[in-house]
């Protein structure tokens, strides 16, 4: 930690090259050591005036994400299939891939509430039949869409259905339970903008400390969430576009898999 200090603040406090930076501390000590020294009489004024603290776990205050928004037909496919393997990754315990009709159906939850312009949150009213909402939203969906629905739920208590509904629901279980995913994963309005906070050199720190309200799994999938926001936003800026932005991530290993090691590279200035 000492080292990671000892790099950080000069690169914090660089008033000729100003550059954005999200650190995700999974745990949250390194978060609060950088807030005792932003805090004291060490650190600049126009560090203090850059920085966003993000902590998941307060009740009082929800910063809105939704990463299912999108802007063209391939972005949506990009963002939902990316959106699906990062939560059900989470599951460390299962292999998604001996998992292909929970991976199918979780896809199609996520894509069938990206095409409505839905959240994370209002998955719930795709996977709950009985859901009074749930018989609207697909006369709403795109007519292939609404046929794979309708086929699974043609007889909606049969083994087979159950058996997918029931996956799907277990896996999203937090994001419709927990009032403070429901309000961070639930509305459509985005306060968490990762470009603008790259346009205005932020200096953005989530802490994930669980706090006796954030499950060791959903940190992990907010963490890869993030990161996975923050990479997709650098892609997809113009080559005449650029926004130096630093990453530090702390404890990656619990949240940074394969697909997200190949993409650094990518990115890298």
């Amino acid at each position: 930690t000492t080292a990671i200090h000892t790099l950080l603040h000069p690169l914090l406090t660089d008033p000729f090259d100003k550059a954005c930076f999200f650190i995700i501390d999974r745990l949250g000590n390194f978060s609060q050591e950088l807030l005792l020294w932003i805090s004291s009489r060490f650190c600049t004024d126009a560090v203090r005036e850059r920085l966003v603290y993000i902590q998941p776990a307060r009740e009082d205050f929800v910063p809105t994400f939704n990463p299912l928004r999108y802007q063209t037909p391939g972005e949506c496919f990009y963002r939902v299939k990316r959106t699906t393997e990062i939560i059900l990754r989470a599951w460390a315990s299962q292999d998604i891939q001996q998992m292909p009709r929970l991976d199918r159906w979780t896809y199609n939850t996520f894509a069938a509430a990206a095409q409505l312009g839905l959240t994370l949150s209002d998955c719930n009213h795709f996977v709950m039949p009985g859901s009074k909402y749930h018989d609207g939203l697909l006369q709403l969906l795109p007519d292939q869409m609404q046929v794979e629905w309708r086929d699974l739920l043609k007889n909606p208590h049969s083994q087979h259905a159950s058996q997918i509904l029931d996956s799907t629901r277990n896996r999203l279980k937090p994001y419709f339970e927990s009032d403070i995913l429901r309000r961070m994963f639930g509305s459509t309005e985005i306060r968490l903008d990762v470009q603008r906070m790259m346009r205005e050199a932020r200096i953005v720190i989530v802490d994930l400390s669980p706090r006796g309200r954030l499950f060791e799994t959903v940190a992990n999938t907010i963490a890869a969430l993030l990161l996975n926001e923050v990479l997709a936003v650098a892609r997809s800026l113009p080559r005449q576009v650029n926004y130096p932005t630093f990453l530090l991530l702390d404890e990656s290993q619990n949240y940074v898999g394969p697909d997200i090691e190949s993409a650094l590279p990518e990115v890298r200035q």
